[in-house]
């Protein structure tokens, strides 16, 4: 009975609590908490008077505060800053919109006026976003900058976010994306002869997928590049390291029968047993094949800004474990008998080193 009344006291202890919180966060200055604990149990159907004008007088403070830093935002000359109001100004009429049937006819006429100040705001971002792509194409016009180019599409892009109209916006937007089209060149060469010439290129012409935005990707074609990645492959470097130890072996094997005649006369074979040996050496074989490529960077600095000159390496192991055994091989364990070889040939490792270069080229740079 005591646990039944200490839960029932905890309860109502809650319930009281609940129903008092919209008034206590008001109290505390928590106009936002107030507001939405308020509308919380309005919506339950709970249409107190004091949850009434707990919301109404939350939502005129949070509406005062609001046009206040609204009115900081806009008084800047930064048009990011006119984004924040913007934003601002949704938030509060959301707010506005989501307890409009429970707040006091009065707000209707200013927040009628809120959504006026903010389809004005947005014109008044919307174009000069747009004036700001005007500026950056004449300037792209002028000198060739594609940044600038760049740029221009961005404002263009952010204009027509903000529904601003004009005839051109399309057409000038569409110029700039293309104008702003900066070609990253890739070359890779063997830096004697062209042994692997065919791999290399087959490999590497892959990078034109990279392509996006405004960066053409194209490899070895006869272009006027912005930027030129030159990759110079070293010559295949190909090291032998063997190492030979010695192991002796013994064993007690079967050779063969001998006769045994016991007192009686009776004659029996049994197995006879010698003890056999054998030195097996072992030969590991480890070949290394490494291969290096150097990157170089040619362009303007501007337009090769993501690019710095890099060195690549990538290397490949075979191992091979020869087994020469002298003696008896009947002393030696199976595994011995038959020597270990990596079958790749010189071709599969070559391709190997190659896609392993290739990767970590594209992540350095693409």
């Amino acid at each position: 009975m005591y646990k039944g009344y200490a839960i029932s006291l905890i309860l109502m202890v809650f319930l009281v609590l609940s129903c008092a919180s919209p008034q206590k966060s008001f109290n505390k200055g928590d106009y936002d908490k107030a507001y939405k604990s308020a509308l919380k149990i309005l919506k339950k159907g709970k249409k107190s008077r004091k949850d009434l004008t707990t919301l109404n007088k939350s939502f005129e403070q949070i509406l005062r505060r609001e046009q206040a830093e609204i009115a900081d935002y806009n008084r800047s000359d930064v048009i990011e800053d006119w984004e924040e109001a913007y934003v601002l100004y949704d938030e509060l009429l959301d707010k506005y919109e989501e307890g409009k049937s429970y707040l006091d006819n009065d707000f209707d006429v200013t927040m009628d006026i809120v959504y006026d100040e903010q389809e004005k705001l947005r014109t008044d971002i919307g174009e000069s976003y747009y004036n700001l792509g005007e500026l950056q194409l004449e300037d792209y016009d002028e000198t060739g900058n594609k940044l600038a180019a760049q740029e221009a599409y961005y404002m263009y892009t952010k204009a027509d976010e903000y529904g601003h109209i004009d005839p051109l916006l399309s057409e000038r937007q569409a110029y700039a994306r293309t104008a702003g089209v900066i070609t990253v060149l890739v070359i890779a060469e063997e830096r004697w002869g062209i042994s692997f010439a065919y791999d290399i290129d087959r490999e590497f012409s892959r990078i034109e997928r990279r392509s996006q935005d405004f960066r053409e990707v194209l490899y070895e074609r006869r272009v006027e590049a912005d930027c030129t990645i030159e990759l110079e492959f070293s010559d295949l470097d190909r090291r032998v390291r063997e190492n030979r130890s010695n192991q002796t072996y013994r064993e007690e094997v079967q050779d063969g029968f001998e006769t045994r005649q016991d007192t009686s006369g009776t004659t029996t074979q049994v197995p006879r047993y010698v003890t056999v040996s054998a030195q097996v050496t072992t030969i590991r074989e480890e070949i290394t094949f490494e291969w290096e490529a150097r990157a170089r960077i040619f362009g303007e600095r501007d337009y090769c800004s993501d690019y710095r000159q890099r060195t690549f390496r990538a290397d490949e192991v075979l191992i091979n474990e020869i087994y020469e055994i002298r003696g008896d091989t009947r002393a030696v364990p199976q595994e011995f008998q038959d020597s270990r070889y990596d079958n790749r040939r010189e071709e599969e490792i070559v391709r190997a080193l190659i896609e392993e270069l290739y990767d970590d080229f594209e992540r350095a740079y693409f």
